[in-house]
């Protein structure tokens, strides 16, 4: 947040396809999304259209996305906030805050053809008790998943 720059000597030595830019988004008292510092606790005075286009413009090959207020809350992905960085950036996404259930997988990638999704709790936690339970969709579940998406792409 405080230096752009980084990113381009990143991009320069190592080729942009190395460099992630991770970005914390937070939603404002009054319901903006704001750029979130997880370091300093507080928003950053950073406009969140203008970062997006600012980091991609330094090199970096990617973009990863925390929407911190869904974050462990697993309620699902906030769509609004995806639709709009996808808007913004012609570099790929990796979209991160709220799984609650391959469902949210599979809605996010029926809208967007192009994002990479990051879950944690949904691997995590199980039942109505949250059980810490380490839990992977099996092998016909992600089938199913993989060929309903690749099917729907094929045919664009």
């Amino acid at each position: 947040l405080e230096n752009i720059s980084f990113v381009n000597e990143l991009s320069r030595n190592l080729g942009s396809q190395s460099v992630v830019v991770s970005i914390d988004i937070k939603k404002s008292f009054l319901g903006s999304y704001k750029v979130y510092s997880y370091i300093k606790k507080e928003y950053s005075s950073i406009e969140l259209d203008d970062f997006l286009i600012e980091v991609q413009n330094h090199g970096a090959g990617e973009i990863f996305i925390n929407c911190v207020d869904n974050d462990g809350m697993m309620g699902g992905y906030d769509l609004a906030l995806l639709d709009r960085v996808m808007g913004k950036v012609k570099i790929p996404i990796v979209f991160c805050g709220g799984a609650g259930s391959l469902d949210d997988l599979k809605n996010v990638s029926s809208i967007h053809d192009h994002v990479g999704l990051a879950a944690g709790s949904l691997f995590v936690f199980k039942g109505k008790y949250r059980a810490v339970l380490i839990n992977y969709p099996d092998k016909e579940e992600r089938k199913k998943i993989y060929s309903e998406n690749w099917n729907r792409l094929s045919k664009t």
